[in-house]
């Protein structure tokens, strides 16, 4: 009796239809139409620094001449500084050590210059700058049946 009842439920199940109907679409023509716009605005700022870790010594003029035998000034160490994992040391010069002058033709006309640019900022630049970027997109499709 239950091996009947089982094959009655079997048989029932396995003979019962399905309907599908397809699906078609029916239209006869349409349009879509879309629009994108983006905005979007960068600011950034650009800084950059010069340092001179060295310097620029000079003397000139006419009618001079140097008292003793050195034309060039001892060099010294003005500081150490690390930035990032790298070292420089700068340098200077030892103005005791100068070279000193005298006049050639005493009373003639004479001229002397010196100028001493030591280490550090030698520039410093910012520069800001803005963008601003704006983009439209339209898009239209149009079918038809």
């Amino acid at each position: 009796m239950k091996y009947l009842l089982y094959f009655f439920l079997l048989n029932v199940i396995n003979t019962a239809q399905s309907l599908a109907v397809p699906v078609i679409p029916n239209f006869g023509s349409g349009q879509t139409q879309s629009t994108t716009e983006v905005k979007s605005r960068t600011v950034e700022r650009i800084e950059s620094f010069h340092f001179n870790t060295g310097y620029t010594f000079n003397q000139s003029g006419s009618n001079i001449k140097v008292i003793g035998s050195t034309l060039t000034p001892e060099t010294i160490n003005t500081q150490t500084q690390t930035v990032n994992g790298i070292s420089s040391t700068w340098k200077s010069i030892d103005l005791n050590t100068k070279p000193q002058y005298e006049q050639v033709i005493v009373g003639a006309g004479t001229q002397y210059n010196e100028s001493l640019m030591g280490p550090g900022l030698a520039e410093h630049v910012i520069i800001d700058r803005t963008v601003d970027v704006e983009s439209i997109t339209n898009s239209v499709s149009i079918f038809t049946n």
